[in-house]
């Protein structure tokens, strides 16, 4: 495997970054089981048929409502919500058996990012309260400045409104700003806020999609993104 970052696109330009802005799920978070039993089981529920697990991976990153109706292209918006709904409760029901863990390397990374004096920042498609109970439940030793999730925009990823929001409430601008995800909505979103972008091939896309996507960098482990970071604080 190489760890060296890839890069492309607008990797050299911008200010001197002051904001890291982390996807959830599959980037900080391991929890792509947990979240593809819950789709199939969903899926059971609801009378669907069942989609395999690389197929459900697939929609990680969108807002529950847009992944359902992608698996289910011919749901009505009322039964994709009603999917939502189903998928909140087994979620819920079956958390203790799949508590969320960050992945190798997450909890240096952070603390060194921390320690340099960056903004950290989470945009996710899960909802604040989700989102926020999970991350209580990893106790991280590293606080973040802002959580944003799905029921804190009106647009969602691959919208850049996620990013834009937690910009314009910390006072960072996008040329100072790198956005971090694991699937290629999460790319689309940095860059669409006019971000630059950094994917990680840890999670649940490949370096090729990510690449495909836009992504500024990849990197195949946390803390190969501190060498990211340390190139972005010198750019001038």
């Amino acid at each position: 495997m190489n760890n060296e970052p890839s890069t492309a696109g607008r990797a050299g330009a911008g200010a001197p970054l002051r904001l890291v802005i982390f996807d959830f799920d599959g980037t900080l978070a391991d929890t792509s089981r947990h979240i593809v039993l819950t789709v199939q089981r969903t899926e059971r529920a609801m009378g669907l048929p069942v989609h395999s697990e690389e197929q459900c991976a697939g929609i990680i990153g969108l807002v529950l409502k847009d992944a359902f109706s992608a698996l289910h292209p011919s749901l009505s918006d009322e039964a994709a919500e009603a999917c939502a709904d189903t998928y909140r409760r087994i979620f819920a029901e079956t958390l203790a058996g799949f508590p969320p863990k960050p992945f190798d390397g997450v909890v240096q990374m952070l603390e060194q990012l921390h320690g340099r004096g960056l903004l950290l920042a989470i945009a996710s498609s899960r909802s604040s309260r989700s989102l926020r109970a999970l991350w209580a439940d990893m106790h991280m030793p590293v606080e973040m400045a802002m959580t944003v999730g799905s029921d804190d925009t009106e647009r969602h990823k691959p919208d850049g409104e996620p990013v834009e929001k937690i910009m314009e409430a910390l006072g960072v601008p996008a040329a100072a700003t790198l956005t971090v995800g694991d699937m290629p909505v999460d790319i689309l979103m940095g860059h669409n806020g006019g971000t630059r972008t950094c994917g990680v091939s840890y999670g649940n896309a490949s370096r090729e999609l990510l690449e495909k996507a836009g992504a500024d960098f990849v990197i195949d482990d946390a803390l190969s993104l501190l060498g990211v970071v340390d190139r972005l604080c010198r750019t001038n």
